[in-house]
C-alpha cells in the first residue's frame, strides 16, 4: 500500500499593487466626509468603497476562515480590484456616492479609462507606475498586521467621531433593530431566528439588554481595541489619527496634515469648494451636540447604561 502524503500549499502573492491608502473608522464615525475630502486631493484619487473585504474581516471575527486564510483571501482580492482599477472597471457613477468617481478631482480620468481599451503591455506599464490604490474599510485598524508581509507600502487615516455624535446616530439607524435583508453586514440564524452580527458579540451577556444598552456596549468595546492599537501606531509613519472634529474646527490646518500624510497637494475643485466653506453645514453637528447629548440621557434606564455612557464620554481624549 502506497502510504498517502499531505502536500502544503503556500498562496504566492502578486505584488501588482505596491502602494495603499486604507481610510478607517469606526460606524458612524465620519469616514463619508474624510472620504470627500481625500477624493478631492490631485492625483485624481477614487476611493473604493467594498463591502465583500468587510465581510472577510467579519468571517474570521466569528472563527469561519483562520488568519491565514483571511490574509492570504484578503490579499488576492486587493490584487483583482487594483486591476479592475488600472482597466477601468467597476467604477461608482452615481452621482451622489462619495465613492463615486464624479466626486473626485478630475471625473474625466476615469471616464477616459472607461471608454478605452488597453492591452497586455499597456496594463503592464502602468502597474509598474506604481500606482496608488484608496479604498475605505470601517474598523480596519485592528486587522493592520493583514498588510505587514505583503509587498505593499501602505497608509491608513483613520477617523474619530465625537461619541456623542456617533451615539446619537447608531440609536436613530436600523442597529439593533430587527433583522434586514439590506443590511451589508453578515447575518446568522440562531434557533430559526435571523440576527444581525452584532448580536453575534453580544450573546455573552446574560441578562436581558434594551438597545441603547447594546449600542453603548458595542461602542466601548470597540474603543477599548481601538485605543490599543491607535496608541500603539501613534508615532509611526504610516499611520495618521484624525478626530472628527477637527476637521470642523480647524478645517486648513487639518487639511494639511492629511495632504502632507498622504503627498498629495488641493486640487482647483477643492479651492473652490473651500471658498464655498461646504464644511459650514457639518458644524451643524457642533450646534446641536447639546440637544444629541439630552436626547441620548433621556434614553438611559439603567445604571449599567449610566456607567457605560459616561465610560464612553470619558475616555474619548485618549483615542488620540
Amino acid at each position: 500500500m502506497t502510504k498517502n502524503t499531505a502536500y502544503k500549499i503556500s498562496i504566492k502573492h502578486k505584488k501588482n499593487l505596491k502602494k495603499l491608502v486604507i481610510i478607517s473608522g469606526q460606524q458612524k464615525a465620519g469616514k463619508s466626509l474624510l472620504t470627500k475630502i481625500i477624493s478631492k486631493f490631485q492625483g485624481p484619487v477614487q476611493c473604493r468603497i467594498d463591502f465583500f473585504l468587510e465581510s472577510l474581516l467579519d468571517l474570521h471575527k466569528i472563527k469561519l476562515i483562520n488568519k491565514k486564510q483571511l490574509t492570504d483571501l484578503f490579499l488576492i482580492y486587493l490584487d483583482h480590484i487594483f486591476i479592475d482599477n488600472i482597466y477601468g472597471r467597476n467604477f461608482n457613477l452615481k452621482k451622489n456616492d462619495e465613492s463615486s468617481i464624479l466626486n473626485t478631482a478630475n471625473p474625466q480620468f476615469f471616464l477616459n479609462k472607461i471608454n478605452k481599451n488597453y492591452s497586455r503591455q499597456e496594463i503592464q506599464k502602468l502597474i509598474k507606475k506604481k500606482q496608488e490604490m484608496f479604498i475605505v474599510i470601517h474598523n480596519f485598524i485592528k486587522h493592520i498586521d493583514l498588510l505587514d508581509k505583503a509587498s505593499i507600502q501602505y497608509k491608513v487615516v483613520n477617523i474619530v467621531p465625537h461619541p456623542i455624535d456617533q451615539l446619537y446616530s447608531m440609536f436613530k439607524s436600523n442597529m439593533f433593530k430587527n433583522y434586514d435583508d439590506l443590511d451589508r453586514e453578515i447575518v446568522y440564524e440562531q434557533k430559526g431566528k435571523k440576527q444581525n452580527l452584532d448580536n453575534f458579540f453580544l450573546k455573552k451577556f446574560k441578562t436581558k439588554q434594551t438597545r441603547f444598552e447594546k449600542i453603548l456596549q458595542k461602542k466601548k468595546d470597540s474603543d477599548l481595541i481601538d485605543c490599543k492599537v491607535i496608541k500603539k501606531l501613534r508615532n509611526t509613519k504610516f499611520f495618521l489619527n484624525i478626530k472628527y472634529d477637527e476637521i470642523l474646527l480647524n478645517y486648513d490646518q487639518t487639511i494639511l496634515k492629511i495632504s502632507r500624510f498622504l503627498q498629495k497637494k488641493k486640487s482647483a475643485l477643492m479651492k473652490k469648494i473651500e471658498k464655498q466653506k461646504f464644511f459650514i453645514v457639518r458644524q451643524s453637528n457642533l450646534e446641536n451636540r447639546n440637544y444629541r447629548y439630552l436626547y441620548l440621557q433621556k434614553k438611559i434606564s439603567s445604571s449599567r447604561e449610566r456607567l457605560l455612557f459616561k465610560y464612553i464620554l470619558n475616555n474619548y481624549d485618549k483615542n488620540v
